[in-house]
């Protein structure tokens, strides 16, 4: 599967800003690639909003879409994730080492989603920790940032972190 390059950003008004990553899927899936996203947060930063934007968007533009969302403890600060795929798909499920884009908006999401990535994965991810409550209430710390950028470059060819919360 070919790899699509995206660059996407977002802040507490990510709406407008979406349209970079919409405009660039649209620009690079074709009929003959498909394309999945995994894109993971924290409850009520926007993740389902997104993945219904990006859908919409591909599908305006004549693209078949599938997509799940899973909601966690979203209303608790816990984890939210949504599954989406572009393309011919019978199954909204990214199955394990399949995803071509994981967005993260939160760090530690980033690191939950990896097992549906592989080498070639793009991941972006907001470097801005929201520390989810399952951590707080198990008493463990927060990892370091530059520790997750080194696994993460380490293991990655295409990373890119984002201060999402300055733009």
């Amino acid at each position: 599967m070919k790899n699509i390059p995206i660059f996407f950003s977002c802040d507490d008004n990510y709406v407008p800003f979406l349209g970079v990553a919409i405009t660039s899927l649209i620009c690079n899936t074709s009929e003959k690639n498909n394309y999945s996203i995994y894109i993971s947060g924290v409850g009520g930063q926007g993740i389902i909003k997104t993945s219904v934007i990006i859908g919409e968007a591909a599908m305006l533009e004549g693209y078949d879409v599938v997509m799940s969302e899973i909601h966690g403890m979203s209303q608790r600060g816990g984890s939210v994730s949504t599954e989406l795929k572009i393309g011919n798909f019978k199954s909204s499920i990214v199955e394990e080492g399949k995803a071509d884009l994981i967005l993260a908006f939160e760090p530690i999401e980033v690191l939950r989603g990896l097992n549906k990535a592989n080498k070639d994965t793009t991941l972006i991810f907001n470097t801005f920790p929201i520390v989810p409550s399952t951590l707080t209430q198990t008493g463990e710390t927060y990892p370091e940032i530059d520790d997750i950028l080194k696994n993460l470059n380490d293991n990655f060819d295409s990373v890119y972190p984002i201060e999402g919360n300055g733009l």
